[in-house]
């Protein structure tokens, strides 16, 4: 009986000791940052930054992958969800994001969503064509960009914007 007594309440140090940190680092509200890192996964160059979002019950993190290159037909943004509430594997991100630029350039319509990876933690590639009706959403004139993602995770909208000196 002592054996089975210790061994629960080990457990139970140990689980807290591991979702302590993780509920704490949620946090409630919008939270929206720029963070540079080094290196997040292999797809990701060095000394990139990254978009962070943790309003709601999932953390989006989101890097815009050709920003400097306004000749691409296509633009691209590396985008990783992560939570531990829920399974995102039949998410279609393509059906919930808006593309801007500052000269009020709207893309609703047309992105793709290549998803990696399956369960809690999950990233992809989302990219649209550089062009509405005939004008290019980035060209060397943009002075930013915003990404829309609407209605994840009991976030209404979360935006993700890159200013010029980002763009160049």
């Amino acid at each position: 009986m002592k054996k089975i007594l210790i061994i629960l309440l080990a457990t139970v140090i140990i689980v807290s000791a591991i979702s302590i940190p993780i509920i704490l680092k949620g946090g409630a509200g919008k939270n929206t940052t720029d963070v540079p890192y080094g290196t997040y996964n292999n797809n990701v160059a060095e000394n990139s930054n990254i978009k962070t979002n943790n309003e709601g019950s999932i953390s989006i993190d989101v890097m815009f992958l050709n920003p400097n290159k306004q000749g691409d037909k296509i633009l691209k943004f590396q985008v990783m969800l992560n939570n531990h509430s829920m399974d995102l594997s039949d998410l279609n991100l393509s059906k919930s994001v808006e593309l801007v630029n500052d000269k009020g350039l709207s893309i609703k319509d047309g992105f793709n969503w290549k998803e990696e990876g399956s369960g809690h933690h999950v990233s992809g590639i989302l990219s649209v064509e550089n062009n509405i009706n005939g004008k290019k959403i980035l060209d060397n004139s943009t002075k930013s960009i915003k990404l829309v993602i609407k209605n994840i995770g009991g976030a209404n909208t979360r935006e993700f914007v890159w200013q010029s000196d980002e763009l160049k």
